[in-house]
Parts: structure tokens; C-alpha cells; sequence
């Protein structure tokens, strides 16, 4: 069972997410064109300030789902329902409070902008409107992480996809018709709203012991819950520093207009990473499945292929995001949304990075490395502003990123010792060498890559798009087989997916 939710979280994760990309592109076109980049920009800073604003809900969503994999495996209902119901009631109540912090920060919404704020129209109830639509989101935390423990986040995919498709269609046409940034965001709350009380009813009907059962926890559990909770906001507050702060300093120390010009890349770049990482990420409930088992002999079988496929997936959006992505913006939006290709190619990194630690991340989620975390974390932020800002006086959007990149490769040291001595106790020099040599092996393929892309000198348009593209996937696929044709973890995949193939044409 544990494999087939696995197959379903990715499986339909990635295709929905691939089919609201090439909605969202369509939005994003009709956006630019009608709107403009600017506004795009204060799109972007508006994401980031609210992101800064959501730290007080103190990493909940993590130790809720972390709390739930140990009386889910054990069918200990009474306790999973004691555990939903205590935060549902904190999930509801941080709503209203960071609406409320939300709305008192809106005077001064400009200290945020380089220049003068008056350029687009009812600023501050636009930052009130994305205000409503995260935090209203808070009332309906409880209901994912329930879907997402028992591994069926699909169920929620489900209800997200239809929602996106249903806001992206009818975003373009409100633009066409009447292009209001405020009736824009006002269609996207109310589809929001919808389907997130449609999951609601869904799930109090599939799961209604868990709403319905009278239950309380007790004082132990919530120490130990408080305990989680206490090192998670730490841990959260420097992962905002480190991710949530990049659009704020860009629109402060660049101007909103470079900001919406890199919001363009942002939604590529994260699409493509996002979409990525919820194929790896199916495996996650799965993961933490084995960790309240604690067999560490499948965690090890579990976590090597894990590790495996997330270098693999990591390296090929490395080197397709390179060869394509700037003749992709030139093609769809112009030449004067073309951003420095250094510049990207930093960005770039900083999304590898993130893929390819993926599997060391979901190994502190599940085993609850909080506490030893949060040094790294901390370090990190600290790093990663001091270099970003002073960098950023003097080179622009590419100092903002180079500071990034310095604190993401500083802290992956730190990262990869805390996680394989505490949370998965392998031979730090056996991960070391095995990481090193597939970590030398992606840059050889991504370097060959881009070379024989630029001796093929492809030309901006759409059959040189879609040519370059070929030739990246069957370059990848080749140096996969040069490299990895004899690789144990490669052997596994193989045979893996060559069963599920039969498992399938068997069910015909």
C-alpha cells in the first residue's frame, strides 16, 4: 500500500502541476501584456512580506504532520484525533492573528519599494487581499496534513488542480474584459475558498472520528508537541531568512521593475523545481512511515534510492533550465525580459541545491532533527543576509543570489554530518565519497551538455526550441547509460518501474 500511495502522490502531482504550469504561462502572458511588469514586481514583494509574516505560525504544519506518523501506523484513533482537533483550534486563531499583523503593517507598505510607491493603483488593498488569501488558508491546515499523513495527498492535489485550472481560466478573462489587479485577486479568493471548504466537508466525511470524537491530549504529549514546536519556529524564522527575503531586498536595493522582470524566471525555474520536487516528495509520507517502523535497513534501502533519483532528477533541471530558458523568455515575452545569463545561472544553482538536498531535508522532517537543525539554520540566514545586502549595493540582482549560493554551500557541510550521523547513522565517509562522486558526475553531464549546446549554436524560435530540447533529453539519457548503466541504485529503478509495467499491463 505504502508504494502505490507513493506511485499515486507522484504520479498525479506531477502531471497536475505540469498542466497548471502551461496555465499559468497563459495567465502570466496576459498579465504582462495587459498590466505590465511592474505590477508584476509588486506581486512578488507582497508573496514575500507574507511569507515573513507566517514565521509566527511556529513551523505548526510540520510538527502537526510529524505528530500524526507514529499513532497513524500504530491505528491509535483516539490519540490522531485528540492531535487534529488541538490544532485545528491553533491553526484558526493564527489565521486571525496574522491577518490582523497583516493589516496594521499595511501603511507602510512603501518603506518595502525603491522610488516612488504611487505607481500602481490601490496598492494597500491589494496587500490586503493577498493578506486574506494566504491567511484564510490557516482554517484548512488540519484537513491537508490529515490527507497528507495517511499518504493521500492526491485526494488534495485533486481539489488544488481543479481550483488553479478553474482561477488561471478565469483570471485571463476577467484581464481581457476588465483588467482590475483587485478583481484579479478577487476571483482567485473566492475558487480558493470553494474548493477549500469543499475538501473540508470531504474530509470530515471520510475522517469524521477525527472531528467528531471527543479527545484531549494529554500534559506529556503536548510537552513533547510544545518541544517540537519550540526549535520548529526557530527553524522557521531561518528558513525564511534564507528563502523569503530575496524579492524584498531586490525591490529595496534593484526597484520593482527588476524584481518583476526576475519574477518571470521565478515562475519557470519554481515551476519546473516544483514539479520536481513533488515527485520526490511522494515518498516522503512513506519515509516517515518507516521511520515510526524503524527498520534501518529499509530506511538505508529507502533513502539511497531516494537520494539517487533526486541527483538524477536535480541534474537534468540543472542543465534543461540552462540550455533552454533563455531562448524560452526571448521567445515567449522578448528581449527586453531577458535577464543576465550569470545571473541565472546562479539562480539556477541555489534551485539544484534545493533538489538535490531534497532527500536530507525529508530525513529531518520525518525522524524530527529540529533541535539539531536550527544551529545550521541560523548561521545560514545570518550568512546569506549580510552577503545578500551588501552585495546587492554593488551588483545588483546577482549579489542578491551569489549570497544565497554562499549560505546554501556553507551550510550543506554542517547539513549532511547532522543528518547522517543523527538521523540515519551511515559512515559519514562512505556518504561523503559516494555524494562527491555523483555530485562530479552531474557537472561532468551538465558541462558536456552546454557545450555541445553551444557549438550547435541553436537560434531563437520555436523549432530550435523544440530541437534543443531534444537534444538535451537525448544527451541526458545517454551519459545516464555511459555513467550509471552498472550503478546499483540504477539496477533497482529499473526493476522497479519494469514491475510496475508489468503490474499494469497484468490489471489490462
Amino acid at each position: 500500500m505504502r508504494t502505490i500511495n507513493s506511485i499515486l502522490n507522484s504520479g498525479f502531482a506531477v502531471v497536475s502541476q505540469f498542466i497548471i504550469l502551461i496555465f499559468a504561462f497563459i495567465t502570466r502572458t496576459v498579465f504582462i501584456r495587459i498590466l505590465g511588469s511592474e505590477y508584476l514586481g509588486f506581486d512578488a514583494l507582497f508573496t514575500n512580506i507574507l511569507s515573513i509574516l507566517s514565521i509566527v505560525d511556529l513551523g505548526l504544519g510540520t510538527a502537526l504532520n510529524f505528530s500524526l506518523y507514529s499513532p497513524i501506523r500504530n491505528n491509535e484513533r483516539q490519540k490522531v484525533a485528540a492531535i487534529v482537533q488541538y490544532f485545528k483550534k491553533i491553526f484558526c486563531r493564527l489565521g486571525v492573528l496574522l491577518f490582523i499583523l497583516a493589516f496594521c503593517i499595511t501603511p507602510f507598505i512603501g518603506l518595502f519599494v525603491k522610488g516612488s510607491v504611487n505607481s500602481i493603483p490601490y496598492m494597500q488593498k491589494v496587500f490586503v487581499f493577498y493578506a486574506f488569501l494566504t491567511f484564510s488558508s490557516y482554517f484548512f491546515t488540519d484537513v491537508r496534513t490529515v490527507y497528507y499523513a495517511h499518504q493521500q495527498n492526491y485526494k488534495v492535489l485533486m481539489f488544488d488542480f481543479s481550483a488553479k485550472i478553474f482561477t488561471k481560466t478565469l483570471q485571463v478573462i476577467i484581464l481581457l474584459i476588465h483588467p482590475s489587479y483587485l478583481w484579479y485577486l478577487g476571483i482567485e479568493i473566492m475558487i480558493t475558498l470553494f474548493f477549500n471548504f469543499r475538501l473540508m466537508k470531504k474530509a470530515h466525511k471520510e475522517y469524521s472520528e477525527f472531528y467528531t470524537y471527543p479527545s484531549e491530549l494529554k500534559e506529556d504529549e503536548r510537552q513533547t508537541i510544545f518541544n517540537d514546536i519550540k526549535f520548529l519556529s526557530l527553524s522557521k524564522i531561518a528558513n525564511v531568512g534564507i528563502n523569503g527575503t530575496d524579492s524584498i531586498i531586490i525591490s529595496k536595493f534593484v526597484g520593482t521593475a527588476a524584481l518583476g522582470v526576475y519574477s518571470n524566471y521565478f515562475l519557470i525555474l519554481s515551476s519546473a523545481s516544483n514539479l520536481l520536487w513533488s515527485l520526490l516528495n511522494g515518498v516522503v509520507a512513506s519515509l516517515g512511515d518507516l521511520f515510526a517502523e524503524n527498520d534501518s535497513t529499509k530506511i538505508h534501502q529507502i533513502f539511497n534510492l531516494y537520494n539517487f533519483i533526486s541527483v538524477q532528477v536535480s541534474t537534468f533541471y540543472a542543465v534543461a533550465t540552462i540550455c533552454l530558458i533563455q531562448p524560452f523568455i526571448h521567445m515567449w515575452i522578448g528581449e527586453n525580459y531577458v535577464m543576465s545569463f550569470t545571473v541565472v545561472l546562479v539562480v539556477i544553482f541555489n534551485n539544484y541545491y534545493g533538489l538535490v538536498t531534497a532527500p536530507l531535508s525529508n530525513v529531518i522532517v520525518t525522524k524530527g532533527l529540529f533541535k539539531q537543525e536550527l544551529p545550521i539554520r541560523l548561521l545560514q540566514v545570518v550568512i546569506n543576509l549580510v552577503v545578500s545586502v551588501v552585495l546587492a549595493v554593488n551588483y545588483g540582482l546577482l549579489g542578491v543570489f551569489v549570497g544565497t549560493a554562499v549560505s546554501n554551500i556553507i551550510s550543506y557541510f554542517l547539513i549532511v554530518y547532522m543528518v547522517v550521523k543523527s538521523g540515519l547513522n551511515l559512515k559519514l565517509t562512505d556518504y561523503i565519497f559516494k555524494e562527491v562522486k555523483y555530485i562530479i558526475i552531474s557537472f561532468l553531464q551538465i558541462a558536456a551538455i552546454c557545450l555541445l549546446n553551444q557549438m550547435l549554436a541553436f537560434q531563437y524560435g520555436i523549432i530550435s526550441f523544440i530541437l534543443n530540447m531534444c537534444m538535451v533529453i537525448v544527451s541526458f539519457l545517454l551519459l545516464e547509460l555511459l555513467f550509471y548503466r552498472k550503478n546499483a541504485q540504477m539496477l533497482v529503478l529499473v526493476n522497479i518501474i519494469k514491475s510496475q509495467i508489468g503490474r499494469y499491463k497484468g490489471a489490462k
